[in-house]
């Protein structure tokens, strides 16, 4: 008989899912030139990244304006924690070491999963990259060097072998450094523009990891990862018109963690995950000035955080799944500041869902009790926190065969206050609350995959509702601000994302994405107040981006575009209060070539291609157009 070929185009996550999802994968990123993990972000409806710029800028993520502390991130599905913040820096994670990103509203539908995740209002999720090898190889070598303008260089190295049957390690690390000194262009309104660079802007990060993955002849799989990160930065000061602030700030943080998960499928009925995580981070602040009596100040933190969670899941029958996970920890935080009363907190987080699918619908639900316990070492604690989370997420094919799903997701969610929130110096409050949170989001998404010149389509539109109750925020008082329960908002939009791929002569095809967002995010605290119903800050009412990646025999070209409308930096929408809008483009050259049994793959980019200046945060310039070109052999 002769051989036949059958082939299918496998519908993309966002599509088939009960709850809006994105991900994008390595090669992607790396072949439309994303340089950091924020940028990957960007390009993903309903995201906003607060960016303070550089490779050295603190960025941090909300998800449909719901606030970065509402945003849990998992990195290979153990969640990352910061009790001191409450937010996580994103920067510190490197994308050419990623698999693949992912951002969902609510949560991932895998049930078998930690409960804290399920208890987030959305979850960015990071999967580290997989080892390979080449043929019959049993190791493995990966070297990877970025370099660009202003002194940024990022060289790393990859070492992977394979230890017996099923057993594989990996050893690896590196370092990046740049001294942040970009241009940028001052302009005031009735003024000549001012040309400057950015000063206090360096950071030096050095990275070292290692890996141990073992696939067991039971079916279950384990993987622990040790993790060893320091940064030292320099912290830029804001830029105002005549008052470009010479700043003298730096940080130094030394995070290190090690982690294990373990997963198996027991039968076709049974299933159970269990993880660990201890966590280890110093943070030291330094500013200098005559404003101190000593010349300068300086304020050093540890935390730490042990966390372990098991789940088990069950298959009934008729297409029903239940599951129950536990997670608990305990965090600490640790200071020689006199304000500090060492806190200590112990966290319970219990989920049981519950699943129901057939070939046209599904329907998936969950409770989550979370028992939060404060104590410290002097002084007062606050009060302990009580909540149940419920969430319930549909998903309906009304006609067999048509590729198109309506789907609707509620969930009430809350984040309790940080360290900082209750306990740092004056500014902090016992008194707060829990922010309460509830999200409303319905839909609908197309995916079509066909043989011929469009060979695959996918679109996705889902509206939304949320609302935030007892919003933490900063508020002046006499002397003093304080963080106090000051806050009704309303959240409202519509996320549209599309992409698809066409097939060209000459053994090429072109890749097709974009994504549209519209949010009406409003202030509903006082009617009395000058700013009530007005838009929140550096919230844009438009922002999207779009994309395309030309696959030839011979190089591979991407064009991006990402903008965003105007917003506001302070509660009242007035003209003194506005940041203009943007818009940034970036233009990528790529090319993967073979040679015997290793590989080398060349990626050159032009990020801010016209140069364009602007802020993410008022007073923080972007930089401008910059190169970068990024070398991989792989052995």
């Amino acid at each position: 008989m002769r051989e036949v070929s059958v082939s299918a185009t496998m519908p993309g996550r966002n599509t088939v899912s009960s709850i809006p999802v994105q991900q994008m994968k390595r090669e992607e990123m790396m072949e439309l030139g994303m340089t950091d993990l924020a940028d990957a972000i960007r390009r993903m409806a309903g995201a906003n990244v607060k960016d303070y710029g550089g490779l050295g800028g603190m960025k941090t993520v909300s998800v449909r304006n719901m606030g970065a502390a509402h945003t849990a991130v998992a990195l290979d599905g153990i969640p990352v924690s910061n009790s001191q913040a409450g937010q996580i820096d994103i920067g510190r994670f490197d994308i050419r070491h990623l698999e693949s990103v992912s951002l969902a509203v609510g949560h991932q539908e895998d049930l078998l999963q930690s409960a804290r995740l399920l208890a987030s209002a959305a979850v960015l999720s990071l999967e580290s990259r997989k080892p390979t090898f080449l043929k019959d190889r049993r190791w493995g070598l990966d070297a990877m060097c970025t370099a660009g303008q202003w002194g940024e260089v990022s060289p790393s190295l990859e070492y992977r072998q394979r230890i017996g049957d099923g057993t594989t390690l990996s050893v690896g690390g590196g370092f990046a450094r740049s001294d942040g000194t970009y241009p940028y262009t001052l302009q005031m309104p009735n003024s000549k523009p001012m040309r400057l660079k950015r000063s206090n802007n360096g950071i030096w990060q050095y990275r070292t990891e290692a890996e141990l993955r073992q696939a067991f002849r039971n079916g279950g799989t384990l993987t622990v990862r040790a993790y060893n990160y320091t940064s030292d930065r320099e912290l830029p000061g804001h830029v105002i018109f005549h008052n470009v602030k010479d700043s003298h700030e730096s940080l130094r943080d030394d995070i290190r963690f090690v982690q294990a998960l373990y997963r198996q499928d027991l039968s076709h009925r049974w299933s159970i995950m269990a993880q660990g995580k201890y966590n280890h981070g110093r943070s030291k602040y330094r500013d200098e000035g005559v404003q101190y009596a000593a010349g300068y100040t300086q304020e050093r933190y540890t935390q730490q955080e042990g966390s372990v969670c098991a789940a088990v899941s069950y298959r009934p029958h008729g297409g029903w799944e239940l599951a129950l996970s536990q997670d608990g920890g305990l965090s600490t935080l640790r200071s020689e500041m006199k304000y500090c009363p060492n806190p200590d907190r112990l966290s319970s987080y219990t989920a049981l869902s519950a699943r129901y699918g057939n070939a046209r619908f599904r329907a998936t639900a969950s409770l989550v009790g979370t028992v939060i316990n404060e104590h410290v070492q002097r002084d007062k604690a606050a009060d302990d926190i009580r909540h149940l989370s419920p969430s319930v997420a549909l998903r309906y094919t009304p006609w067999t065969g048509i590729p198109l799903h309506l789907r609707a997701m509620y969930k009430n969610t809350f984040r309790p206050p940080s360290f900082n929130d209750l306990y740092y110096r004056s500014s902090g409050s016992l008194d707060l609350e829990p922010e309460d949170a509830q999200e409303l989001s319905a839909g609908i998404t197309f995916f079509a995959g066909q043989a011929g010149p469009l060979r695959r389509a996918a679109i996705t539109a889902d509206g939304y509702w949320n609302r935030v109750e007892n919003k933490i925020v900063a508020i002046p008082t006499t002397y003093v601000w304080k963080m106090r329960n000051y806050g009704l908002a309303n959240m409202s939009g519509v996320d549209v994302t599309a992409s698809a791929t066409l097939t060209l002569p000459a053994s090429m095809y072109l890749d097709i994405q974009g994504a549209y967002s519209w949010m009406r995010a409003i202030d509903l605290t006082d009617p009395g107040s000058k700013s009530y119903r007005n838009q929140l800050p550096y919230t844009p009412r438009h922002s999207g981006n779009a994309g395309l990646l030309l696959h030839t025999p011979w190089l591979n070209v991407g064009y991006t575009i990402v903008a965003a409308g105007k917003r506001y930096i302070l509660a009242q929408n007035i003209p003194s209060n506005e940041v203009e809008a943007y818009h940034d483009h970036t233009l990528t050259l790529s090319r993967e070539l073979k040679m015997g049994g290793c590989s080398l793959s060349v990626m050159a980019s032009a990020t801010n291609l016209f140069d364009a200046n602007y802020d993410v945060i008022r007073y923080y310039p972007m930089p401008g157009r910059a190169f970068h070109i990024t070398l991989e052999f792989t052995l």
